[in-house]
């Protein structure tokens, strides 16, 4: 239904010549290339509808660019190079929630893990209440999901499963970028938090919406995590925890998906060598 939707879509605008309409379409194309983890594609994208959004004075034009931007840059695993960029904006507008966040997210993945731990903590103080109910309520959530999973705070974990679990069935949609399925980050707190079968039902029902919609980084996190919640489950990986593992690395290896190589090789490593038959 998407696909025959952009296709109408890219008609219309070829047959009305509206500016606006064209760049809106090249943002719908953004999104395509940058799920289906066409990463080059999706950045070229990218900047060309910001080129046509400042020409024509689309509203937002800059805004949807660097959160385009940011997005393309975590899947490509380029924390370092994001990181000065989204210090100084978070420094520069203290009281924009989705600029913390971001400065959160990044200070996981380049060992900053004190910074990110005050972002979490002040959500948990207020027990995430202070969330405005609005498009970027659910990607602000992940946000803080995110940032629990990576130091591995199961007290924040505790208090983020219940707020997010409700919508388990719903895909994280912004209007410019998408964190997938939500039952991916249900069932990576449920397996934090050691409730092993909730959390394969969720991250198994998130593999499948992803594979479905052709969401490559998607499919790839969700299958590590898959193997991450076996290991944590068994004490190590069975023939099936493997498998998702493997697969998870030439996924990330064959798109550029570099964040993630580290820790697929680190929880490979992990695992004694399986047994040779005589």
């Amino acid at each position: 239904m998407a696909t025959h939707t952009l296709i109408r879509l890219r008609a219309t605008a070829q047959k009305v010549g509206e500016p606006y309409l064209g760049w809106l379409i090249v943002h719908c194309e953004t999104f395509e290339a940058m799920m289906a983890g066409r990463l080059s594609d999706a950045e070229a994208l990218a900047a060309e509808a910001l080129e046509v959004g400042l020409h024509i004075g689309a509203p937002g034009a800059f805004t949807m660019y660097a959160a385009e931007f940011f997005v393309l840059g975590t899947f490509a695993g380029r924390h370092a190079e994001l990181f000065p960029l989204v210090e100084q904006a978070a420094i520069e507008n203290p009281g924009v929630l989705p600029f913390r966040l971001a400065y959160g997210i990044i200070c996981t993945a380049v060992g900053q893990a004190d910074a990110a731990r005050e972002i979490l903590y002040e959500g948990m103080e207020s027990g995430f209440v202070t969330l405005a109910v609005d498009n970027f309520w659910m990607t602000s959530v992940i946000a803080y999901v995110i940032i629990a999973i990576e130091l591995d705070d199961r007290e924040a974990a505790s208090q983020l499963l219940p707020l997010i679990e409700p919508h388990a069935t719903e895909i994280s949609f912004n209007g410019a970028t998408s964190q997938g399925p939500v039952s991916a980050y249900v069932g990576k707190l449920a397996s934090l938090l050691g409730r092993h079968d909730e959390a394969e039902r969720h991250l198994k029902a998130a593999l499948a919406t992803a594979t479905a919609f052709g969401w490559t980084y998607h499919r790839a996190t969700t299958l590590f995590a898959l193997a991450q919640a076996r290991q944590r489950r068994l004490g190590g990986l069975d023939v099936e925890g493997r498998s998702w593992l493997g697969e998870a690395s030439e996924l990330c290896r064959a798109y550029g998906f570099q964040g993630w190589i580290g820790q697929i090789d680190d929880l490979a490593a992990s695992q004694p060598a399986p047994a040779l038959r005589p």
